[in-house]
């Protein structure tokens, strides 16, 4: 399994944190998929497998953000987006209302 999870980490470009989960059958183990964005709370699998691991609920949470803040930047500029340039519309248009451009 940890060959399986190293190959899938590395074959995706994961980085930060990620759970992988498995199957194990008579056939050995299957991943089911790679969650990348894995709960965080006390009570989360993730965390439970880090102190399956030896690791601490501030142990991982330190190490996570230590990797962001030394990991290399993207090679393409993120997008900025400013408040001033988000458009709002009502999520729910009053009764006989139509929004502009609606036939």
């Amino acid at each position: 399994i940890h060959q399986c999870c190293f190959s899938l980490w590395h074959g995706l470009g994961c980085q930060g944190m990620a759970r992988i989960d498995f199957v194990v059958g008579p056939d050995g183990p299957f991943a089911l998929e790679v969650n990348t964005i894995p709960g965080m709370s006390s009570e989360s699998n993730f965390v439970a497998g880090a102190a399956l691991a030896g690791l601490t609920y501030s142990d991982v949470t330190l190490a996570m953000l230590r990797h962001a803040l030394t990991r290399e930047q993207p090679d393409v500029p993120l997008p900025v987006v400013s408040v001033n340039d988000l458009v709002r519309e009502p999520a729910v248009m009053p009764h006989g209302g139509s929004r502009e451009g609606d036939s």
